[in-house]
């Protein structure tokens, strides 16, 4: 005797063994990386430098070097430093963070992203930079880097951010050819 299948009630479009779509779940940021970033916008270049002096100091050898080497490769500065030499790295590390956020940060593993983060955020000098922090709703904060205020003072001026990185500010649009950019 056979069973069939026809007598069972159907629904058009629906299957009894069909599972409804998983929601794509996005990446979720540990509580001291978003803290720091939170620092990162907000601090004064100072107090960041001093920060990242300290907490660079207390990382692995392999993990500075890691951090180093990203930041050496993404603003093309500091290609005479060593991971000794900490406080000039975290002078370049600062900087960069401040005039381009995430152009670091950005590229670092998670492990040594949440590292530099655990250090930098859990140092008693951080505490008073962190006020703001519980009001925060996450978005990105302003650059605080390199904002001109007319387009004339773009095209000549240069701005010097630090004897390490030196940045000429863009007239055209970052992807437009060179052909359309403004003189």
């Amino acid at each position: 005797m056979s069973r069939s299948t026809s007598s069972l009630p159907t629904v058009p479009g629906v299957s009894i063994f069909k599972r409804r779509a998983a929601e794509p779940v996005g990446p979720v940021e540990r509580p001291q990386v978003r803290q720091y970033r939170y620092l990162l916008g907000t601090a004064d270049l100072p107090s960041l430098e001093r920060l990242h002096d300290e907490a660079l100091g207390t990382l692995d050898v392999l993990i500075r070097a890691h951090i180093l080497r990203t930041a050496q490769d993404r603003t093309l500065s500091g290609r005479e430093l060593t991971v000794d030499d900490v406080p000039e790295m975290a002078r370049l590390l600062a900087r960069a963070e401040v005039q381009a956020p995430g152009i670091v940060l950005g590229a670092l593993t998670d492990a040594a992203l949440e590292r530099l983060a655990h250090r930098v955020v859990t140092l008693p000098d951080a505490e008073p930079h962190l006020e703001g922090y519980s009001g925060w709703d996450g978005v990105a904060l302003a650059p605080r880097g390199l904002q001109p205020t007319a387009p004339d003072a773009v095209r000549e001026t240069v701005v010097e951010t630090s004897p390490v990185i030196m940045v000429a500010p863009q007239t055209a649009s970052i992807g437009a050819p060179r052909s359309l950019a403004s003189p």
